[in-house]
Protein backbone atom coordinates (compact mmCIF):
# COMPACT_ATOMS: atom_id res chain seq x y z
CA UNK A 1 0.00 0.00 0.00
CA UNK A 2 3.18 2.43 1.23
CA UNK A 3 4.50 1.21 -2.45
CA UNK A 4 1.53 2.11 -4.55
CA UNK A 5 0.80 5.41 -2.32
CA UNK A 6 4.60 6.25 -3.35
CA UNK A 7 4.35 5.44 -7.11
CA UNK A 8 0.90 7.51 -7.60
CA UNK A 9 2.28 10.63 -5.59
CA UNK A 10 5.72 10.26 -7.56
CA UNK A 11 3.73 9.99 -10.60
CA UNK A 12 1.85 13.15 -9.85
CA UNK A 13 4.85 14.99 -8.98
CA UNK A 14 6.13 14.03 -12.84
CA UNK A 15 2.69 15.40 -14.28
CA UNK A 16 2.71 18.35 -12.64
CA UNK A 17 6.95 19.22 -13.26
CA UNK A 18 6.25 18.34 -16.62
CA UNK A 19 2.98 20.46 -17.75
CA UNK A 20 4.73 23.47 -15.63
CA UNK A 21 7.64 23.01 -17.39
CA UNK A 22 5.69 23.29 -20.69
CA UNK A 23 3.80 26.68 -19.92
CA UNK A 24 6.84 27.95 -18.79
CA UNK A 25 8.17 27.85 -22.44
CA UNK A 26 5.14 30.20 -23.64
CA UNK A 27 5.52 32.74 -20.50
CA UNK A 28 7.49 35.08 -22.17
CA UNK A 29 6.52 36.32 -26.24
CA UNK A 30 8.26 39.54 -27.51
CA UNK A 31 6.63 41.37 -30.46
CA UNK A 32 9.79 41.90 -32.18
CA UNK A 33 13.23 40.89 -32.33
CA UNK A 34 14.61 44.58 -32.79
CA UNK A 35 13.13 47.73 -31.20
CA UNK A 36 14.88 50.92 -33.32
CA UNK A 37 15.06 53.74 -30.51
CA UNK A 38 16.30 57.84 -31.15
CA UNK A 39 18.54 58.51 -28.67
CA UNK A 40 17.46 59.97 -25.31
CA UNK A 41 14.13 58.93 -26.04
CA UNK A 42 11.87 56.61 -24.04
CA UNK A 43 10.08 53.44 -24.80
CA UNK A 44 8.05 50.77 -23.84
CA UNK A 45 8.01 47.07 -25.57
CA UNK A 46 4.85 45.56 -24.86
CA UNK A 47 5.11 42.01 -24.16
CA UNK A 48 2.72 38.70 -23.48
CA UNK A 49 3.92 37.09 -19.96
CA UNK A 50 1.79 35.30 -16.96
CA UNK A 51 5.06 36.48 -14.71
CA UNK A 52 4.70 39.17 -12.21
CA UNK A 53 8.03 39.83 -11.69
CA UNK A 54 10.61 38.39 -14.46
CA UNK A 55 14.18 38.96 -14.71
CA UNK A 56 15.93 41.49 -16.43
CA UNK A 57 19.21 41.74 -18.21
CA UNK A 58 20.86 43.97 -20.60
CA UNK A 59 24.37 43.61 -21.63
CA UNK A 60 25.02 47.28 -21.89
CA UNK A 61 23.70 49.34 -19.89
CA UNK A 62 25.36 52.69 -20.97
CA UNK A 63 23.81 52.40 -23.72
CA UNK A 64 20.05 51.62 -22.67
CA UNK A 65 18.74 50.33 -19.26
CA UNK A 66 15.56 48.84 -18.74
CA UNK A 67 12.55 48.00 -16.25
CA UNK A 68 9.66 45.57 -16.11
CA UNK A 69 6.91 47.23 -15.05
CA UNK A 70 2.38 47.00 -16.11
CA UNK A 71 3.31 44.06 -18.13
CA UNK A 72 5.48 45.71 -20.44
CA UNK A 73 9.25 46.39 -20.59
CA UNK A 74 10.00 50.28 -20.40
CA UNK A 75 13.50 51.34 -21.82
CA UNK A 76 15.45 54.41 -21.28
CA UNK A 77 17.89 55.25 -23.68
CA UNK A 78 21.89 57.27 -23.07
CA UNK A 79 23.77 57.23 -26.16
CA UNK A 80 24.40 55.79 -29.91
CA UNK A 81 24.82 51.95 -30.12
CA UNK A 82 23.24 48.71 -30.24
CA UNK A 83 22.54 46.00 -27.36
CA UNK A 84 20.56 43.00 -26.44
CA UNK A 85 17.56 42.90 -23.42
CA UNK A 86 17.20 39.32 -22.08
CA UNK A 87 14.29 38.45 -19.82
CA UNK A 88 13.92 35.27 -18.30
CA UNK A 89 11.60 32.85 -15.56
CA UNK A 90 12.28 31.08 -12.53
CA UNK A 91 12.79 28.35 -14.80
CA UNK A 92 15.35 29.97 -16.56
CA UNK A 93 13.82 29.59 -19.97
CA UNK A 94 14.72 33.22 -21.66
CA UNK A 95 14.22 35.46 -24.94
CA UNK A 96 16.06 38.04 -26.15
CA UNK A 97 15.12 41.34 -28.54
CA UNK A 98 17.66 44.11 -29.63
CA UNK A 99 17.90 47.58 -28.69
CA UNK A 100 18.79 50.07 -31.40
CA UNK A 101 19.67 53.42 -30.64
CA UNK A 102 20.37 55.46 -33.49
CA UNK A 103 20.75 59.70 -33.54
CA UNK A 104 21.72 62.32 -36.03
CA UNK A 105 24.84 61.56 -36.02
CA UNK A 106 24.76 57.83 -37.72
CA UNK A 107 24.21 57.64 -41.21
CA UNK A 108 21.18 58.11 -43.84
CA UNK A 109 17.79 59.31 -43.42
CA UNK A 110 15.54 58.60 -46.24
CA UNK A 111 12.65 61.38 -46.48
CA UNK A 112 9.44 59.46 -47.48
CA UNK A 113 5.58 59.57 -46.49
CA UNK A 114 5.62 57.60 -43.82
CA UNK A 115 1.41 56.23 -43.23
CA UNK A 116 -0.59 58.51 -41.56
CA UNK A 117 2.45 61.18 -41.59
CA UNK A 118 2.59 63.40 -44.50
CA UNK A 119 4.35 66.57 -44.87
CA UNK A 120 2.22 69.92 -44.48
CA UNK A 121 2.59 73.72 -44.06
CA UNK A 122 0.30 75.92 -41.81
CA UNK A 123 0.01 79.31 -42.50
CA UNK A 124 -2.16 82.01 -41.07
CA UNK A 125 -2.32 85.86 -42.63
CA UNK A 126 -4.92 88.45 -43.01
CA UNK A 127 -5.09 87.98 -46.90
CA UNK A 128 -6.40 84.36 -46.98
CA UNK A 129 -6.03 84.79 -51.03
CA UNK A 130 -2.23 84.95 -50.64
CA UNK A 131 -2.29 82.75 -47.85
CA UNK A 132 -3.26 79.89 -49.92
CA UNK A 133 -0.71 81.08 -52.58
CA UNK A 134 2.13 80.42 -50.89
CA UNK A 135 0.70 77.42 -48.95
CA UNK A 136 0.56 75.56 -52.45
CA UNK A 137 4.47 76.95 -53.51
CA UNK A 138 6.01 75.86 -50.12
CA UNK A 139 3.62 72.46 -49.91
CA UNK A 140 4.89 71.83 -53.78
CA UNK A 141 8.55 72.44 -52.42
CA UNK A 142 8.09 69.82 -49.90
CA UNK A 143 6.68 67.28 -52.46
CA UNK A 144 9.66 67.78 -54.58
CA UNK A 145 12.34 67.25 -51.43
CA UNK A 146 10.60 63.61 -50.90
CA UNK A 147 13.11 60.84 -52.13
CA UNK A 148 16.20 63.18 -50.98
CA UNK A 149 18.81 61.25 -48.87
CA UNK A 150 20.68 63.39 -46.01
CA UNK A 151 24.36 61.69 -44.70
CA UNK A 152 25.49 63.27 -41.48
CA UNK A 153 29.62 62.79 -41.01
CA UNK A 154 29.85 62.67 -36.75
CA UNK A 155 33.56 63.29 -37.67
CA UNK A 156 33.73 66.75 -39.30
CA UNK A 157 30.12 67.58 -38.82
CA UNK A 158 30.05 67.46 -43.00
CA UNK A 159 26.62 67.03 -44.41
CA UNK A 160 25.36 64.92 -48.01
CA UNK A 161 22.52 65.71 -49.44
CA UNK A 162 20.98 63.40 -52.56
CA UNK A 163 18.18 64.83 -54.39
CA UNK A 164 16.06 63.94 -57.48
CA UNK A 165 14.71 66.17 -59.39
CA UNK A 166 11.56 66.59 -61.38
CA UNK A 167 13.84 65.11 -64.80
CA UNK A 168 15.13 62.37 -62.42
CA UNK A 169 18.51 64.23 -62.74
CA UNK A 170 20.37 63.67 -59.37
CA UNK A 171 21.54 66.54 -57.95
CA UNK A 172 24.17 66.40 -54.80
CA UNK A 173 24.67 69.35 -52.30
CA UNK A 174 27.83 69.27 -50.02
CA UNK A 175 27.58 71.40 -46.94
CA UNK A 176 27.37 71.35 -42.63
CA UNK A 177 25.29 70.65 -40.50
CA UNK A 178 24.94 71.73 -36.49
CA UNK A 179 22.79 69.44 -34.30
CA UNK A 180 22.21 70.37 -30.55
CA UNK A 181 21.11 67.57 -28.43
CA UNK A 182 19.75 69.42 -25.04
CA UNK A 183 17.24 71.70 -27.76
CA UNK A 184 16.76 69.59 -30.59
CA UNK A 185 17.73 71.95 -32.87
CA UNK A 186 19.22 71.12 -36.28
CA UNK A 187 20.41 74.06 -38.71
CA UNK A 188 21.31 72.27 -42.39
CA UNK A 189 24.43 75.09 -43.81
CA UNK A 190 24.66 74.04 -47.88
CA UNK A 191 24.29 75.51 -51.22
CA UNK A 192 24.13 78.86 -49.36
CA UNK A 193 21.45 78.47 -47.94
CA UNK A 194 20.56 78.05 -43.70
CA UNK A 195 17.70 75.91 -42.76
CA UNK A 196 16.75 75.96 -39.36
CA UNK A 197 14.55 72.60 -37.69
CA UNK A 198 12.86 71.97 -34.61
CA UNK A 199 13.55 67.96 -34.12
CA UNK A 200 10.64 65.58 -32.97
CA UNK A 201 11.29 61.62 -32.48
CA UNK A 202 8.11 60.06 -33.56
CA UNK A 203 8.14 56.36 -31.18
CA UNK A 204 10.10 53.85 -33.55
CA UNK A 205 8.99 55.37 -36.91
CA UNK A 206 11.01 58.27 -37.97
CA UNK A 207 11.28 62.02 -36.70
CA UNK A 208 9.24 65.06 -37.12
CA UNK A 209 10.92 68.34 -38.30
CA UNK A 210 9.42 71.97 -37.91
CA UNK A 211 10.60 74.73 -39.46
CA UNK A 212 9.20 78.30 -38.93
CA UNK A 213 9.40 80.67 -41.11
CA UNK A 214 7.20 82.93 -40.01
CA UNK A 215 9.56 85.95 -39.37
CA UNK A 216 11.17 85.52 -42.69
CA UNK A 217 7.78 85.90 -44.50
CA UNK A 218 6.46 88.72 -42.43
CA UNK A 219 9.47 90.67 -43.80
CA UNK A 220 8.77 89.31 -47.48
CA UNK A 221 5.19 90.21 -47.84
CA UNK A 222 4.82 92.64 -45.32
CA UNK A 223 1.71 93.37 -46.32
CA UNK A 224 0.08 90.41 -46.04
CA UNK A 225 -0.62 90.08 -42.29
CA UNK A 226 1.17 86.83 -41.50
CA UNK A 227 0.93 85.62 -38.35
CA UNK A 228 2.30 82.17 -39.08
CA UNK A 229 4.06 80.00 -41.26
CA UNK A 230 5.47 76.45 -40.31
CA UNK A 231 6.13 73.65 -42.48
CA UNK A 232 6.54 69.97 -41.41
CA UNK A 233 8.63 66.99 -43.02
CA UNK A 234 8.96 63.49 -41.98
CA UNK A 235 11.88 61.48 -42.07
CA UNK A 236 13.20 57.62 -41.56
CA UNK A 237 15.81 57.45 -38.49
CA UNK A 238 19.04 56.50 -39.32
CA UNK A 239 19.23 52.28 -38.69
CA UNK A 240 22.74 51.65 -40.03
CA UNK A 241 24.46 51.56 -36.77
Amino acid sequence: MKLKLAFILLLAISIYSCGDSESAKDNIEIPSKKVYIWEGENSVVEIKTTLSSPTLKIDDTDIAQVEFKDNSIHISTFKTGSTTVYISDLLHNEASFSVIVGSIQQGIWEEKQIGIYQSDVEILAENQNAALELKATLKEGLINQLGSTYTFDENDNNLEIMHIDKDNNVVKYIGTYEYDKIKSILVLNYNDITELFTLYPIEYHGVRLEQDLTELYKLIYPNYGISKVLTTRYLIKPKNL
